[in-house]
């Protein structure tokens, strides 16, 4: 259903800001932003993304025009809070926009005595039998963290379907 407005189509089907989630936080300057597409979506139709230092978006630090999409990537240099939004415009007209959903970044290797990082995606070095046999440490690359008591060494859980059940 579209509701007509002033000058303007406005939506009651809204887009909806997929990643990063509201209040999140990000350790990686690439930020991906995603939305879902909106349901009307015709040829002629293509997205904004905003990202802003305030909710009011006074302050954008950047915009991205005529997007395709629902998926793009901004780099962010300055630790601090940030906001996004999409919007979705067909023909010229608004007629929609996701909420303004606040994120953080900050930058870990600028954290004092910042010295142990491990993930379970990066710098994992599996045994022949799956379990973790070396985790690389991601803030000082010459030390890595080894347990040697090869029954005591973690297993890692990938496509992991069921958590806590």
């Amino acid at each position: 259903m579209v509701v007509v407005g002033v000058g303007q189509l406005f939506s009651q089907v809204l887009i909806t800001g997929i990643t990063p989630k509201n209040e999140s936080l990000n350790f990686i300057p690439e930020i991906v932003f995603e939305w879902n597409k909106y349901i009307a979506e015709s040829s002629s139709g293509f997205y904004n993304l905003s990202v802003s230092s305030n909710s009011l978006f006074e302050n954008t630090l950047t915009s991205k025009n005529r997007l395709l999409t629902t998926k793009d990537s901004i780099a962010i240099n300055t630790e601090g809070k940030y906001y996004w939004r999409a919007d979705c415009l067909e023909n010229g007209p608004l007629v929609s926009s996701s909420r303004s959903l606040p994120f953080f970044y900050v930058d870990l290797y600028s954290l004092p005595n910042f010295d142990l990082l491990l993930r379970a995606d990066i710098g994992v070095i599996l045994s022949s039998n799956r379990t973790v046999a070396r985790w690389i440490n991601l803030a000082d690359t010459l030390n890595n963290v080894i347990q040697t008591t090869i029954n005591e060494q973690p297993s890692l859980m990938y496509k992991l379907t069921v958590l806590n059940g």
